[in-house]
């Protein structure tokens, strides 16, 4: 059974009960849709019978500090009924998965490529997409050492500049972040990681903390991604005609057309 349990103008926290020994608590990335009764990887959580809080945002605006205070005293019972606390968001909600770990208590915290700040006065490196959603309350909101609390796990590839910049600026305030890298699917780490039975076996690797797991697991879900083999077909192809061709077969591939994975087999892909 799913309730409100708190809601203002920014945001608003879902709670579901279930028989896991561990409370999950999510938050959401900047495209999701925050209309209706869904929270992030709410899926997950009913089919893995997990107990889950979802924080969700109403809009992109990297959970304001003064909302989650006060989400946090409506759920602080709840909370306090469990052992174990994980905690995973992705992007937007993987800046706020790591920023409040030590207000919720969090044991096991499970971030994709997240923000370390989107204040271009304290960061160097912002993305554009990011710098339009800035607004005055965010200033200095850099994710701090005493902001932090329990073994942090970083999902972020390697090669993507910006991203990578912000994994490093986060595990410098730590020494209890991993950085697991998922290479060559960019900004789309969430879609390649995500799924019941994936996210299933992340949760267990990494309250676990067994990093080979989690390395194995990133191997075979991008080698499955779409975006990697994407990825791969652009490195390989130089001339941009046949790359872009190429690549438009590809894509086509996604709708199980035989002549085209044909075509796709003959030129190596």
């Amino acid at each position: 059974m799913k309730r409100i349990v708190y809601e203002d103008d920014e945001l608003k926290c879902f709670f579901r009960s279930d028989s896991s020994d561990f409370l999950l608590i999510t938050f959401n990335d900047m495209i999701f849709d925050s209309r209706g009764d869904r929270f992030f990887a709410d899926t997950v959580a009913i089919n893995a019978n997990i107990s889950a809080l979802g924080i969700v945002s109403k809009k992109a605006n990297w959970f304001p500090k003064n909302s989650m205070d006060l989400c946090y005293e409506s759920v602080e019972k709840i909370i306090s009924a469990f052992d174990k606390i994980v905690i995973y968001g992705a992007s937007m909600g993987g800046y706020a998965a790591i920023k409040y770990s030590k207000l919720f208590g969090a044991d096991t915290v499970i971030s994709l490529c997240p923000q370390w700040s989107i204040d271009e006065e304290e960061c160097d490196l912002v993305d554009d997409y990011w710098k339009c959603h800035f607004r005055s309350d965010m200033k200095n909101m850099g994710i701090q050492s005493d902001d932090m609390q329990g073994s942090i796990f970083i999902f972020v590839d390697n090669l993507h500049k910006t991203d990578m910049f912000h994994a490093l600026r986060i595990k410098k305030e730590s020494g209890n972040v991993q950085i697991v890298n998922v290479p060559l699917v960019g900004h789309d780490v969430t879609p390649v990681m995500s799924g019941t039975e994936s996210m299933k076996k992340i949760i267990e690797c990494c309250i676990n903390r067994d990093i080979g797991a989690l390395k194995n697991i990133s191997r075979e879900r991008r080698r499955k991604s779409f975006y990697y083999k994407e990825a791969i077909i652009k490195r390989k192809y130089r001339n941009k005609k046949i790359k872009n061709f190429v690549v438009f077969l590809f894509k086509k591939t996604r709708n199980i057309n035989h002549r085209y994975r044909q075509c796709l087999k003959k030129i190596r892909i």
